[in-house]
């Protein structure tokens, strides 16, 4: 049997789940040289083991290729899940060859426009989440310049049926979601993935690194992934949703009502961030960057007068009831909490509180350009898809007052039992 380096802090489950879960895996030596283990552990979940190469000096650069599950949360089986000592005797039939090759690969124009994007964009999260779960498993290091039409083709194949989530724990799917709903959310995904990925080939094409575009040149995107219909709530479930949730909770819920921020950016404000004089909340960081003062209704105003009444200016100003801090996806079980003691059926996500507060200002005359505005868009695109049918319209007025009676039969014993 191979020697087995030891592995320090990956060794043992105790110590690994003392490390903070991160995108970038934590290493360990093995007995072979330029090999290294990595483990990566996201949220409350088994941690992945991978293999690291090293390519050689003539291309500075590591191949890296997943292959297991860690036994953090579930017994080893010596197959799917596996121990560190487990791992380590089967990373090297696991390793990914090394390819000493100066070519520029996928990965290269992935990692280039990713570098690019983060400069001025928050959707770099999104960006490296997606190529990294649809992208490099598929074409890696493989020299961009080599791909073929084919090849793209056979990868939007492979992508619409890969399931990035395979391999770790099965989450439960809310019943609601019927099975037309879920492929038009995967082929939204798929659409999203192509969308980056042509706009890093795209952007290695015109830094000369790989010549002409006609390989993913027609690479297309699935049609009528739109969402046909925009979860959102009536002032009065709103004001059902809002009694229903713990105090704290609740705070989060009603300023997402009042203001339209997102859930991140609200676990963001401090308390600096509010001024009453003028009656509005900055919004520091927003998804696109650029950021924006959300004007505040009376109710919101007062609200925030008494959030911030004992803050110091950089406290953050929404928090748990212990006193820390909200993180990503707190919400996501407490919304659906709230949503069956409200009785809200079918439920919504946190992000349905934004469209509530954009649909109820339409639906009361709020010209699309002002919601556009309050929401952080550049412009009035996506507000006029969403819910410019909400809007007060002349054409549709016109039509109710001059389109002719056709004595159509209508049974008017007819009544809903249950409005």
């Amino acid at each position: 049997m191979a020697r087995t380096s030891r592995g320090g802090r990956l060794e043992t489950r105790t110590a690994r789940l003392k490390l903070a879960p991160r995108g970038k895996p934590y290493y360990a030596s093995t007995a072979k040289q330029g090999l290294h283990l990595g483990y990566r552990r996201i949220n409350n979940r088994n941690g992945t083991w991978s293999a690291r190469v090293y390519q050689g000096p003539s291309t500075e650069r590591y191949a890296l290729k997943s292959f297991g599950q860690a036994d953090d949360y579930a017994e080893a089986d010596g197959d799917e899940i596996l121990t560190f000592f487990q791992a380590a005797q089967r990373i090297a039939s696991e390793a990914p060859p090394v390819r000493h090759s100066s070519e520029y690969s996928v990965a290269d124009a992935v990692r280039d426009y990713l570098a690019y994007i983060a400069q001025d964009k928050k959707s770099i999260t999104d960006a490296r989440s997606r190529m990294n779960s649809y992208v490099l498993p598929y074409f890696g290091t493989r020299p961009a310049s080599r791909l073929t039409r084919g090849d793209f083709e056979k990868w939007s194949a492979w992508a619409y049926a890969h399931d990035p989530r395979a391999a770790a724990p099965k989450r439960k799917k809310p019943a609601e979601i019927p099975a037309g709903e879920r492929e038009r959310r995967r082929k939204a995904t798929i659409n999203k993935v192509v969308t980056y990925l042509v706009a890093a080939l795209n952007r290695a094409s015109d830094h000369g690194h790989i010549k002409g575009r006609d390989a993913w040149s027609r690479l297309r995107k699935f049609k009528g992934t739109d969402s046909a219909r925009i979860a959102r709530l009536s002032a009065a479930e709103a004001r059902r949703l809002t009694n229903a949730c713990p105090a704290d909770f609740r705070q989060l819920v009603e300023l997402a009502l009042l203001t339209g921020c997102r859930y991140g950016e609200l676990i963001r404000f401090q308390a600096r961030d509010f001024h009453a004089g003028s009656g509005t909340l900055l919004v520091a960081e927003s998804k696109g960057g650029k950021p924006r003062r959300v004007p505040l209704a009376d109710e919101g105003r007062r609200l925030l007068v008494s959030l911030v009444a004992d803050k110091a200016p950089n406290a953050v100003v929404l928090t748990k009831a212990d006193g820390s801090a909200w993180r990503a996806n707190d919400q996501t079980t407490r919304i659906r909490e709230a949503c069956a003691a409200a009785n809200i059926k079918p439920a919504i996500n946190f992000h349905a509180i934004r469209h509530t507060f954009a649909s109820l200002l339409t639906e009361a005359g709020t010209p699309l350009a002002f919601v556009a505005e309050a929401l952080g868009h550049r412009d009035t695109r996506m507000v006029s898809k969403h819910y410019a049918h909400l809007a007060p319209s002349i054409v549709h007025d016109s039509i109710r007052a001059n389109l002719p009676t056709f004595n159509v039969h209508v049974d008017d014993k007819i009544r809903k039992l249950h409005p």
